[in-house]
C-alpha cells in the first residue's frame, strides 16, 4: 500500500540533513515525534516552511502481483519519483520503487536468490482534501474508496555488476562468502545447497534498502549486508562502491570480514541492521546515509 501526504518532494533529503545536524550536536531524542491534533501542521527548517496536511491518498499493489521477470513484485524499501508534474489538483509521474531482498525468513535462515532491482509505475495522484471520512460502511467499500493513487506497473530492471551478473538476496553466511570487486571485499555467494544438492550462484549479495535516483537514470543504492553504497549508471550497471569506514563493516572474529546477517558480528554493523537509507542533499553535492542501529562496539545490546 502506498500513502502520500502533501509535503515537498525533497523533504526526505532535508529531514536527513536535519537529523545528522542534531546527532552532530550531541542531542538525544527518546520520545516519538507524533501529531495528535487535527488540521494542518506547519513547521520550519531554516527559511523553508512545510505544511503537513495529513494523509491525502492511498493506493495499493497486490502482494501476489508478479513483475516483468515473472517473480514477486516485491515490497517497497525505498522509492523515488521522476517526471513529477501537476495539472490542477492532479499529480502524475513515475514511481520508481526498490524492493527488499526478496522473500526471506531470517529466523529459519531462509533467503531467496532474488536480484536487487527497480520497479516502475506510472501514477496519478488526486489528493483527498475533504474533512469528512471517505464513503463506505464495510471494509470492502472503504477500501474501494481509498483510490486516490492510481498505479500502473510498467516494468523493472535488475542491477548488474561489472561482469554483467545480477545480484542475489542470499545470505553470505560465512567468512568464506566474499569476493574482490571494485577494489574491495564484498559479500558474495558462490553456491547454495538445496536438499543437499549445491547450485551455482556466483553473485554479490545485496540487501537493497535505500535509493537515490538522479535525472539521468543513474544513482546510488544502499545495502545492509556490507553495509555498502553502490554507484550505478543509467542502465543500472553497478560501477563502483563507496569506501566506508572499516569500523562499520562486520568482522567475526576480529580482523576477519563476515557479512552474515543472522548471527551478530564481533564488531561493525549489527546483524541485519546495516545501511538502511540514503538521501541526497537538495543541491546534489552531499550524500547522507543512515545505519539502522549503532555498531556492536558502540552499544551494549542487540
Amino acid at each position: 500500500m502506498i500513502r502520500f501526504s502533501r509535503v515537498a518532494p525533497r523533504v526526505a533529503a532535508i529531514v536527513a540533513i536535519a537529523g545528522f545536524c542534531r546527532l552532530a550536536n550531541g542531542q538525544t531524542y527518546l520520545t516519538p515525534n507524533t501529531i495528535d491534533v487535527a488540521g494542518p501542521i506547519t513547521t520550519s527548517l531554516g527559511d523553508t516552511v512545510f505544511i503537513n496536511h495529513g494523509l491525502q491518498g492511498v493506493g495499493r499493489v497486490s502482494a501476489s502481483a508478479k513483475d516483468a521477470f515473472g517473480e514477486t513484485l516485491g515490497s517497497i524499501s525505498s522509492m523515488a519519483i521522476t517526471g513529477w508534474s501537476r495539472r490542477g489538483n492532479v499529480y502524475s509521474g513515475v514511481l520508481n520503487t526498490l524492493p527488499d531482498r526478496g522473500y526471506n525468513d531470517p529466523l529459519s535462515e531462509f533467503f531467496s536468490d532474488y536480484a536487487a532491482r527497480i520497479q516502475s509505475f506510472d501514477f496519478t495522484f488526486t489528493p483527498y482534501t475533504g474533512s469528512s471520512p471517505l464513503a463506505g460502511t464495510t471494509i470492502e467499500e472503504k477500501r474501494a474508496a481509498q483510490n486516490q493513487i492510481s498505479l500502473n506497473y510498467t516494468g523493472g530492471i535488475k542491477f548488474k555488476d561489472s561482469q554483467a551478473r545480477a545480484t542475489t538476496g542470499l545470505n553470505p553466511a560465512t567468512a568464506a562468502d566474499v569476493t574482490t570487486l571494485y577494489g574491495t571485499t564484498l559479500p558474495f555467494v558462490a553456491s547454495q545447497s538445496v536438499g543437499g544438492t549445491p547450485f551455482e550462484i556466483n553473485k554479490i549479495s545485496v540487501d537493497a534498502e535505500g535509493l537515490v535516483l538522479l535525472p539521468d537514470g543513474s544513482g546510488w543504492v544502499s545495502d545492509e549486508y556490507g553495509p555498502n553504497i553502490y554507484r550505478f549508471d543509467a542502465a543500472k550497471n553497478i560501477t563502483g562502491v563507496l569506501g566506508l569506514p572499516e569500523s562499520l563493516r562486520p568482522h567475526k572474529p576480529a580482523g576477519t570480514l563476515n557479512f552474515d546477517s543472522v548471527a551478530a558480528p564481533t564488531y561493525g554493523r549489527r546483524n541485519n541492521q546495516g545501511m538502511e537509507g540514503i538521501s541526497l542533499s537538495p543541491d546534489g553535492t552531499r550524500l547522507f546515509a543512515m545505519v539502522q542501529s549503532a555498531t556492536v562496539q558502540d552499544s551494549v545490546a542487540n
